[in-house]
């Protein structure tokens, strides 16, 4: 859904509300005008002053004015315009319909009209005209030419502008241009200079449509984005189909638990075209209802001011506002992508399907299985994938050690180990995009960092801080009372015992969730189903 909006400007305010102190005036014998003519004046004004908006409470304003018309023309014996006002009221259902549901069931946008449509109405409102204007000389109409002319002009500017079409702009300009001195001439001032504002709002409308409709040069699209989601994507993707350049103003602040820096790259890896700038909120020290001070941060951080704004909140009004921008409000009720950010971030794991995948994976519950050699945690982990419906990742070193013949003695090198930890992590991310809430990790980095030392006899930097920044939502340490078998690459002895042991040390000391894992293998892949249920009951609580 997406609506044109604007601060009204102070001339509108003005010429609405004379238009409606203008009826109590006639009424009262202060103004020498006819009640009905006041009438027809306010409601026509206020009309059009909507329509200038792109508001749909015009439809039914209009409907009012063409009532009052209707028995003014009477009176005047211009038949052809007292006709016209029954197919202005037929006309203006059906663009009440239109600008509600007319775009699959969603409020219309200005659009424009076709070459060959264009060419078609104008084709119809020539030959209109002439077959109206014989018929209106026949039954003696007091200006048959003119009447037909304005009918069918005005028949024409409805249609467009039931269609939400700029070009019924253009229209109702040629139409005001005959009217004004026609009722001039049929001693109807009021309505003649009601015409003449008319005139003058239908220009306007042209430039605001016109402006509104784009494509713009620079839009801007700001928000949290805490996290991006389905409902922003639909927004960017909405600007940047009516806009030459879009930039995303990503707000960070520091009570924010998902660091703006990720946000950002999330945006900018769905849409590459778009330019991601990263603001923070808190050291700029701005609340989130202060407009004037958010369109000066943007005209900062930008290097420029944007002619349009797009939001699915009513705040964009005052910020575009001050941007001097046009407001573009997409989908304000969430009807299209009915999400919220807040909705994700109270349960992640139940709105998996409103996020992309490589943010999805942000919100993944990783298990890691770690446990010294033979002692069944390749097995579990592809267990409790199929048991949980999702995805596991195997171990990589174990593939590069079969692939490369590998055989236990070898001499190996750090660039090997950091190889693995490399494709260890991609992998392991790559899946976390597929996963369905739960991913069960066959090993980690810790592990393979551990390798290398016992392999190559010291630590290796790279591998401990490519360790230290992954962590697990879950550790599942599979202990040693299982019988060791060979399988042509496992070390046994000593080693075994070292590596449960440096497991155990790395899990107290940092902190981890973790669960020590004993007995058959069917106890632990009891123990380990338990453990991850609890996981998942955790996190929906959170």
């Amino acid at each position: 859904m997406l609506h044109l909006t604007s601060r009204p400007r102070s001339t509108d305010v003005l010429v609405a509300l004379f238009s409606v102190l203008l009826v109590p005036a006639s009424a009262s014998g202060l103004l020498p005008f006819s009640l009905l003519e006041s009438l027809g004046f306010a409601t026509g004004a206020v009309s059009v002053w909507l329509v200038v908006r792109a508001s749909v409470w015009t439809w039914p304003v209009g409907i009012a004015n063409s009532f009052c018309f209707l028995i003014l023309f009477y009176e005047a014996r211009l038949y052809a315009d007292m006709a016209l006002q029954l197919v202005f009221v037929a006309l203006s259902l059906v663009g009440w319909w239109y600008w509600l549901r007319g775009d699959r069931g969603r409020p219309r946008r200005i659009g424009r009209v076709g070459m060959p449509e264009a060419m078609a109405i104008l084709v119809v409102t020539g030959v209109s005209t002439a077959v109206l204007m014989a018929y209106l000389r026949s039954i003696g109409d007091s200006a048959p030419f003119l009447d037909a002319l304005t009918t069918c002009l005005s028949l024409a500017a409805t249609y467009l502008m039931a269609r939400k079409l700029i070009e019924n702009w253009l229209f109702w300009i040629a139409a005001d241009l005959i009217y004004i001195p026609l009722y001039a001439w049929k001693h109807l001032p009021l309505t003649a200079i009601l015409y003449g504002v008319f005139l003058a709002m239908c220009v306007r409308g042209l430039v605001t449509w016109r402006r509104s409709a784009g494509p713009f040069r620079d839009a801007v699209v700001a928000g949290k984005f805490y996290p991006f989601h389905a409902g922003h994507k639909y927004l960017i993707g909405e600007a940047l189909r009516e806009s030459q350049r879009v930039t995303v103003l990503v707000c960070g602040a520091d009570e924010q638990t998902i660091p703006a820096d990720l946000r950002g790259r999330w945006i900018e890896r769905t849409f590459p075209e778009a330019e991601v700038v990263v603001v923070d909120q808190t050291q700029l020290g701005l609340a989130d209802d202060d407009s004037e001070g958010w369109a000066a941060a943007t005209v900062t951080a930008l290097g420029r001011a944007p002619d349009a704004v797009f939001s699915s909140e009513d705040y964009g009004d005052a910020y575009a506002a001050h941007l001097g921008a046009v407001h573009r409000l997409v989908d304000r009720d969430r009807t299209v992508v009915p999400i919220s950010a807040t909705a994700i971030r109270d349960n992640p794991l139940a709105h998996l399907d409103r996020l992309e995948p490589h943010v999805r994976a942000h919100f993944v519950k990783r298990v890691c299985v770690l446990g010294a050699e033979s002692t069944g945690k390749t097995m579990l982990a592809e267990a409790l994938a199929d048991r949980f419906e999702t995805v596991w990742v195997p171990e990589y070193g174990r593939e590069y050690s079969e692939r490369h013949g590998k055989q236990l003695g070898d001499v190996w090198d750090t660039w090997e180990f950091r190889h693995i930890a490399h494709i260890q992590a991609e992998r392991e991310d790559a899946l976390a995009e597929a996963a369905n809430g739960l991913l069960f990790c066959d090993t980690d980095l810790f592990t393979t960092a551990r390798f290398h030392e016992a392999y190559v006899g010291e630590q290796d930097p790279e591998l401990e801080r490519l360790a230290a920044g992954r962590r697990y939502d879950l550790y599942l340490l599979c202990g040693l009372d299982v019988p060791f078998v060979q399988d042509g690459w496992r070390d046994d002895g000593p080693h075994r015992a070292a590596m449960d042991a440096a497991y155990r040390r790395f899990l107290e000391e940092t902190g981890a969730h973790w669960v020590d894992l004993r007995g058959s293998y069917s106890d632990r892949i009891a123990q380990a189903t338990l453990s991850v249920n609890e996981l998942l009951a955790r996190t929906a609580a959170a």
